[in-house]
């Protein structure tokens, strides 16, 4: 066997290894059932055959004279009886296989979806990872049971073909070994092709997911306005257009390709079936055989040649579909971000303060780093502003800071223990965040605020108290089904809201988490200005007793931070409060100036 057989016949080994006990784990006693009605039914047509030849010959005999007319009805009766016995156990077993599919569908879809929400968040700021999710979960669920389906097919036939071949032995062992000898044409074809499938398939992947984007672009609402304003649509259209015909181009080469080599494997089969049949008909005359025999054996060479066809053809597509499944193992072994699960849990609260020490931090694939060497300390339940220019390093400082991004280098120590070595799961219970790029969930009013801690996600007057707080009880008052009420546009009978709405039900699921360790990444980024004072006024119930991380690019936000951390190029450039780094006459002054005499030229447009 040679390299290219020996990792086609691997890969098909490791994935049967794969998803057999995967399947058994599911449901082990319904896959025996079907399994073992596949079996029964593919002895049927051996039986049918056998039965064929004794009816053959008894309606001969029968013309002759020499039997009575009845005895062929017997036979054809007992035919009848199989073929209703094979209808009956084809159907329990399509019934079965329709219950292992969801089964297996579901638990297929499960496992991407659990591996996704834990691997690194890393990941997700890199284009590879999603060519990788694109071939992991493209129709993960179909394809997982087609390799089932296969597999069973392919167990029938087999079975079925040692039925014939026990008849076939009977009459000669040469026509076995050349019926095996011509399938391998037919096999190593479909192999081929099938190979051709998963490679356009793969090369594919990234100019499928650019269609599958412009597609959205011209379809969904967040593009719409936009779209209209500035006459996108022509040139969206016109580069979905390039793709799509790019891609059809080279799907066509594929299938020409294919159709051209089946259309002459069929050809060879045509050939060979021929060729069989007259050396039946030559070893029936020389033997002398009956009519019977005769029509039997062509029955059971025909069907032997379309079985094996049928193997080959199973074969090939189980090695594609393998190929492609492989796809999802290989986004199943993806490394998780680290849980610390052996490791002590967070106390809940800052007793003495927070240490960043020599901390670094570069993305996979650039060779700047995003921090660079910045150390400063955090005392407990103090208010640390991070400010900075776009770029700066503001949000991965953050997520360094909350363990979202856990490949740093250098320490962050929360109260002598370093971040590493506490248990994430009761880390996270503790913190509370508003992202700049907070979700916008298609949901109740109340699932919104209550995401925020699911488990005291039905504590309705806990989600009415952070709703006031974050300034949303006021527009949720006024809705059809106050907190009931569904929200986000994508979905029948939901109301859409407004950016700053969305911002405040964001808000509110801080306020409703309550963490002692609290992140507001430009809360206020999409407030009016009177919400946004009421916000700043309402600050110290949010942050009493907690350490806050704030990230603003409205500088005079920062005045009420006990600290402010300054940030340039990935570097810890200034470090004070506010009347500090006034006073120091660096980039935070110059920064606040630019802003202030912003603001001082509008009032005095205003006051002209």
């Amino acid at each position: 066997m040679n390299g290219a057989s020996s990792g086609k016949l691997n890969l098909i080994i490791s994935v049967i290894g794969k998803i057999l006990p995967l399947l058994i784990r599911i449901a082990p006693f319904l896959l025996a059932a079907i399994v073992l009605i596949k079996i029964i039914v593919a002895f049927i047509p051996a039986g049918q055959a056998f039965l064929l030849l004794k009816s053959t010959d008894s309606a001969a005999a029968a013309l002759t004279g020499s039997a009575p007319w009845i005895d062929p009805v017997k036979w054809l009766l007992l035919i009848a009886v199989l073929s209703a016995v094979r209808i009956g156990l084809e159907a329990v077993s399509e019934y079965m296989s329709v219950l292992l599919k969801q089964r297996f569908e579901y638990r297929l879809e499960e496992m991407l979806a659990h591996k996704a929400a834990n691997i690194p968040l890393i990941l997700f700021d890199q284009a590879d990872y999603y060519d990788t999710l694109q071939r992991a979960k493209s129709n993960i669920s179909v394809r997982g049971f087609r390799l089932l389906e296969l597999i069973l097919t392919i167990v029938e036939c087999l079975f079925t073909l040692a039925g014939y071949i026990v008849l076939l032995t009977q009459f000669s062992w040469l026509l076995i070994i050349a019926l095996i000898a011509g399938t391998i044409p037919t096999l190593l074809v479909h192999l081929k092709i099938g190979e051709w499938n998963f490679w356009l398939q793969r090369y594919q992947t990234p100019y499928v997911r650019r269609l599958v984007y412009l597609f959205e672009l011209l379809t969904q609402r967040f593009a719409a306005k936009e779209l209209r304003i500035y006459r996108l649509a022509p040139a969206f259209l016109k580069e979905w257009g390039d793709y799509y015909w790019k891609n059809a181009r080279e799907q066509r080469k594929v299938d020409k390709k294919s159709i051209s080599t089946r259309s002459g494997i069929d050809g060879w089969n045509t050939v060979t079936l021929l060729a069989y049949s007259v050396y039946v008909l030559w070893v029936c005359f020389s033997r002398k055989l009956s009519l019977g025999t005769f029509v039997a054996v062509s029955q059971i060479l025909s069907s032997t040649q379309a079985q094996m066809k049928n193997v080959a053809y199973s074969l090939s597509q189980f090695y594609e579909e393998s190929m492609i499944i492989q796809e999802f193992f290989t986004f199943m072994d993806t490394e998780e971000e680290h849980k610390n699960e052996d490791k002590p849990a967070f106390t809940g609260k800052v007793q003495e303060g927070i240490s960043v020490n020599n901390l670094s931090f570069t993305y996979p694939g650039s060779t700047k780093p995003a921090l660079n060497n910045i150390s400063f300390r955090i005392n407990k339940n103090e208010t640390v502003a991070i400010v900075g220019e776009n770029g700066a390093g503001k949000s991965t400082l953050i997520h360094c800071l909350i363990g979202l991004h856990q490949s740093y280098e250098g320490s962050i120590t929360y109260d002598h223990t370093d971040l590493k070595d506490i248990n994430v799961a009761s880390f996270r219970n503790h913190v509370s965040a508003v992202f700049q790029d907070y979700v916008h969930y298609h949901g109740s009013v109340k699932e919104n605020i209550g995401f925020g801690n699911v488990e005291r996600i039905d504590n309705l007057a806990a989600i009415e108290a952070a709703a006031g707080l974050s300034g949303a009880a006021e527009f949720i008052d006024r809705l059809p089904n106050s907190y009931n009420t569904q929200v986000g546009a994508g979905f029948q009978n939901a109301q859409e809201l407004s950016i700053g709405q969305w911002q405040k039900l964001a808000l509110g699921r801080a306020y409703f988490n309550d963490g002692s360790i609290v992140v507001l990444d430009e809360p206020t980024a999409s407030l009016d200005p009177t919400t946004e004072s009421e916000l700043y006024r309402q600050f110290h119930q949010l942050s009493e007793g907690k350490v806050t991380f704030l990230v603003s690019h409205r500088l005079g936000s920062c005045r009420i931070a006990d600290r402010i951390v300054v940030l340039k190029q990935g570097e810890l450039v200034e470090q004070g409060t506010h009347d500090e780094l006034m006073k120091l006459g660096g980039e935070y002054k110059q920064m606040y100036e630019s802003q202030a005499e912003w603001y001082l030229q509008e009032a005095s447009y205003k006051g002209a």
